[in-house]
């Protein structure tokens, strides 16, 4: 088991710079990204991997201080568990912005994206702000 985890949706930073508050007595190492493709799932996004390299998602990566019982927890928050699962919890290579490759949690999207948007800069912030936020008021359907 790692204690790293790498966050690209709801779970990063805000615009303020302010760590999601299930994150807040983690350790910020600092962006990173992992290969892969960013959607839009109405409410959240949900990345997938990719093995084309050009294919980035852009996220943080955190060290988890108690990470049994975090990872426990985010499992939950994620729909990672049961039977309804939205997504998976794998460990993925990443690649920290110092261009260092570490090992890292991610959750994956576990399910086919087809019928949704791409966000192709990988990156959900840069989303939400050139959608004015307006995907936070639609909602999923699977």
């Amino acid at each position: 088991m790692t204690n790293l985890l790498f966050v690209y949706g709801t779970l990063r930073r805000d615009f303020d710079g302010m760590p999601h508050p299930f994150l807040s007595e983690c350790d910020y190492l600092g962006e990173a990204y992992f290969n892969g493709k960013l959607y839009d799932l109405g409410v959240f996004p949900g990345a997938v991997p990719s093995d084309n390299p050009i294919d980035r998602v852009k996220g943080e990566v955190y060290r988890l201080r108690q990470p049994e019982s975090l990872l426990s927890a985010l499992d939950v928050y994620e729909c990672a568990v049961g039977l309804d699962r939205l997504y998976r919890r794998d460990l993925v290579d990443t690649v920290l912005k110092d261009g260092i490759r570490i090992k890292a949690y991610i959750y994956i999207f576990d399910h086919p994206v087809n019928g949704y948007t791409r966000i192709e800069s990988g990156d959900y912030l840069e989303y939400l702000r050139e959608n004015e936020f307006s995907t936070l008021d639609e909602s999923i359907e699977l």
